[in-house]
């Protein structure tokens, strides 16, 4: 993780270079794009997926699991092809730029969106811990390289550069698909455990996550439209920047998730060990973000620095926040997890477009640290009330 977040951090300094403030806003906005998109299209599976693998203790069978959902995902894939080709034909009506054809050239790497997603959830199941930390490296080690080479001899492109981003996430997750050795048999009957598992858990697990997690893409989209997409870029760097601060909760409750589904709570000192830790990181952050981000950035993205004090301590609030989530998901309370994204999804909806429009991108980084709060709040008395509630029972 640590080594990911340097590999993030310098990648994102070598785009903002190469690109400049208003080719890196296209940049992120047709990258946010894609990930909008494939979340409305997995219906909750990846979700019921994870859960069926940390459940499953023969090994041949969670290869078929695998087998399964990738058969499905190359669906999804090609629904996201489609989708992505009518958003070019139409998105010049909408947003004042002229990135149809760059969009097309996208489509057929695309597929590649789908496949992360999948493989986040169910490694994180499988308890493949090295390969999930493969999965989240590799692509940015790669596509570093490969920037770094593409422009020592060739003349810079948007399309070029996008195609190498793709690529350098398509050809770590094709690697990834082999090793495990998938098995394809069997797979009407595993269909309908996945459904029957989707419809308990997956679906409001899914129904939450398109309120909290795609109601966050927004931001790209009003941010476009309100103002430009220099001012995606800018956000879009804020959120990148401070994402690692998210990150490092989530990180040990993805290493405990299997663990999480046998225990009855998760033990105190992990606890305050995760809040002590982030909460350090955060402080740490904040005396240094503006020496980094003038340092690494060129002097375009100076803006950045302002957005970073308020989506830093947002991106905090939202890890410790995630990392309870962890937990739940793992015994499987897929409704508690919808209900909960209902309240940052309409958080976001109302920031992200409201707030956008009366006080610009300050608005976008004050949403996130408002959502961010509420949510960690939310997860807090969920979780202890899901404590109280099983002691209760367990006296019965």
């Amino acid at each position: 993780m640590i080594i990911g977040i340097i590999g993030g951090i310098g990648l994102s300094m070598i785009n903002t270079r190469l690109l400049g403030k208003e080719l890196y806003g296209d940049f992120k906005f047709i990258q946010n794009f894609f990930t909008f998109a494939q979340v409305f299209l997995t219906v909750g599976i990846y979700y019921s997926g994870g859960r069926m693998i940390a459940l499953q203790k023969d090994p041949e069978k969670i290869r078929e699991f695998y087998g399964t959902f990738f058969i499905l995902t190359a669906l999804i894939s090609l629904v996201l092809i489609i989708l992505g080709g009518i958003f070019a034909l139409f998105e010049e009506r909408f947003f004042d730029n002229s990135l149809k054809w760059v969009i097309v050239a996208c489509l057929p790497l695309s597929f590649v969106f789908p496949f992360q997603l999948c493989l986040e959830q169910l490694l994180q199941g499988d308890y493949k811990i090295y390969t999930l930390s493969f999965h989240r490296l590799a692509p940015k080690i790669l596509n570093i390289i490969i920037l770094l080479f593409l422009y020592t001899y060739f003349e810079y492109k948007l399309v070029s550069n996008l195609e190498v981003f793709l690529l350098s996430m398509a050809l770590p997750t094709v690697l990834i698909i082999l090793s495990l050795r998938p098995k394809f048999t069997n797979f009407k009957y595993n269909f309908r455990i996945l459904l029957k598992e989707n419809k308990t858990f997956g679906n409001p697990v899914y129904t939450g996550v398109i309120f909290g997690v795609a109601s966050a893409q927004i931001a790209s989209f009003s941010l476009s439209y309100f103002l430009d997409n220099s001012n995606v870029g800018f956000f879009a760097l804020a959120i990148t920047a401070t994402t690692p601060l998210a990150v490092l909760p989530v990180a040990f409750g993805t290493t405990l998730f299997k663990d999480f589904v046998s225990l009855k709570r998760i033990p105190p000192n992990i606890v305050f060990y995760t809040l002590g830790i982030g909460l350090f990181t955060l402080v740490i952050f904040l005396l240094v973000i503006d020496i980094i981000i003038r340092w690494l950035y060129p002097s375009d993205f100076s803006p950045v620095i302002n957005l970073c004090y308020l989506t830093a301590v947002g991106s905090t609030f939202h890890g410790f926040g995630d990392f309870i989530n962890r937990f739940l998901y793992a015994k499987g309370k897929g409704k508690i997890l919808r209900n909960s994204n209902f309240i940052l999804g309409a958080i976001n909806i109302g920031g992200y477009v409201g707030l956008v429009y009366f006080c610009g991108i300050n608005g976008a980084a004050l949403t996130k640290l408002i959502a961010g709060f509420a949510y960690m709040i939310n997860m807090f008395i969920v979780y202890f009330i899901y404590i109280k509630v099983s002691k209760n029972k367990a006296y019965i």
